[in-house]
């Protein structure tokens, strides 16, 4: 899949932060000082966030996006991204991966090796608004991609397992 770079985030004149319109009639606004840089396919837009997580919407999810010059209060724009941790990174193969949902969404757990090779799946299901926990025990020594997944995201984490 090719991507072709939308934006440098320093090479925006005077914006504060980007906001989403999604066809679910959600919205959510993220602080450009979070997000390294944004990359933009037919299928795929992916913001690269400073911490090293990527959130990835499908482009039929999104009716719209806009930079905007300030930073909307939060509490006026609800947030639909998904937070995840993985710990403890690196590990020696007990790995707990903890997630919070924002709005009730239906789920699914992938984890690949550098390969790309599926390693476990795990179609999680429906889950409400809340904090949850998953369990993966690693038996081999490695370099690991978590990637959560939703209808409208993807959020991926590494995980080096020693």
């Amino acid at each position: 899949m090719l991507f072709i770079m939308i934006a440098t985030i320093s090479s925006i004149s005077n914006a504060q932060s980007i906001y989403f319109n999604f066809t679910n009639g959600t919205n959510g606004q993220y602080p450009l000082i979070d997000v390294q840089h944004i990359d933009f396919s037919s299928t795929d837009m992916q913001m690269h966030l400073i911490n090293g997580t990527l959130v990835s919407w499908n482009t039929t999810a999104i009716i719209s996006y806009k930079y905007l010059p300030y930073i909307t209060a939060l509490s006026e724009v609800p947030n639909i991204a998904i937070g995840m941790e993985v710990s403890p990174n690196p590990s020696n193969g007990n790995v707990q991966i903890k997630y919070t949902l924002p709005v009730h969404q239906r789920l699914e757990l992938a984890i690949y090796d550098l390969q790309g090779q599926l390693i476990d799946q795990r179609k999680i299901g429906e889950q409400d608004l809340g904090s949850y926990t998953q369990q993966w025990h690693a038996t081999t020594k490695g370099l690991y991609l978590i990637k959560l997944s939703t209808e409208q995201q993807i959020i991926s984490k590494k995980v080096v397992i020693q």
